[in-house]
């Protein structure tokens, strides 16, 4: 339901962590986060994992992520850790195209 959507989009802005527990195909988790490049470009860093190797792991994996994603961060000058807050003005007011 909507709200149930909202309090996930809330939670993605909070931590910056995203969490795929099989919506998208049966038996296929994820958790993801994202970078920019040069303050313009974003880029998605996924960990897909079958669901049976996924559930009860999701702060192993989150922290893992979390952590390669500030590693790639430091490692080059033009990347930065995005979170999802500072996303919110920039497109809030943006249409996404219907299904």
């Amino acid at each position: 339901n909507r709200a149930d959507l909202h309090k996930q989009i809330a939670q993605v802005r909070k931590s910056g962590i995203a969490y795929d527990r099989e919506e998208l195909s049966a038996g296929l988790c994820a958790v993801g986060s994202c970078l920019t490049i040069s303050g313009s470009e974003i880029i998605a860093i996924s960990i897909p994992v079958p669901a049976g190797r996924f559930y009860g792991q999701e702060d192993h994996l989150s922290r893992a992520l979390s952590r390669f994603v500030s590693e790639i961060a430091s490692a080059f000058p033009d990347v930065d850790r995005v979170f999802p807050n500072s996303l919110k003005n920039e497109h809030s007011n943006s249409k996404r195209p219907g299904p």
